[in-house]
């Protein structure tokens, strides 16, 4: 008799500065639908997919769509509760939105506790979105946008669209192999004190997949939108 599969629970973030997609990003891995109709996310929103991730292992993913700073105020260890990980999303054209992943990415550090109520440091990757609105000349490469996100303290960074839907399943599938990662093996991912080197296996991150975006991004349509 086949064995059934374990189905697991993962709890992931979605956060960064108003209008730069987080909404469009969830609903686009989630339901495989964009619209560029914007309305502000108040508190959370939510957006669950199951995944089939191997013959042992299916996974229900809840992503939780947080609305900006000055919305959450003093619930936000209660959203951040029980987090596996996070994406933590900036807009290309806007540069203050990618400073300000950084406000981002230490509040999840400060804030995100296990149930048991104890500090954890889940994986946080950094989404560069509304790629499809650069000219072609303008647009970085895979591997730069990795580098100088794992320079600021994620485990990497990819380049995505909500509009044509570049980058987005590649960014999960990342994102979720190292929060499985780190299930398997915590005391590999602990974060040491300020001052001291941290675990190699956190700085040294294989490259996010992308699912081909330097080839994607040639076919990007020249319709430019607002706030995906």
């Amino acid at each position: 008799m086949e064995e059934e599969p374990e189905i697991m629970s993962l709890k992931i973030l979605i956060v960064g500065e108003p209008t730069v997609g987080k909404t469009s990003i969830s609903r686009r891995y989630s339901k495989g639908i964009f619209t560029s109709a914007y309305k502000s996310t108040i508190g959370v929103d939510f957006f669950t997919k199951h995944l089939k991730w191997n013959d042992k292992l299916e996974l229900h993913l809840q992503l939780w769509d947080l609305a900006g700073q000055d919305k959450i105020g003093l619930q936000v260890r209660t959203y951040f509760k029980g987090t596996l990980g996070a994406i933590c999303i900036y807009d290309v054209t806007q540069e203050k939105t990618k400073a300000k992943s950084l406000d981002w990415k230490d509040m999840l550090t400060e804030n995100c506790l296990r149930h048991d109520n104890t500090q954890s440091f889940p994986p946080i990757l950094l989404l560069g979105n509304k790629v499809d609105l650069l000219e072609e000349d303008k647009i970085p490469s895979d591997n730069e946008i990795n580098k100088q996100a794992i320079n600021m303290g994620f485990i990497g960074g990819v380049l995505t669209s909500a509009k044509n839907n570049i980058g987005i399943d590649g960014a999960m599938s990342t994102l979720i192999t190292e929060i499985l990662q780190r299930q398997e093996n915590p005391l590999r991912f602990i974060i040491k004190g300020e001052g001291q080197e941290k675990d190699k296996d956190i700085v040294q991150l294989a490259s996010p997949q992308t699912n081909n975006s330097d080839q994607a991004l040639k076919k990007i349509e020249t319709e430019k939108g607002c706030c995906y």
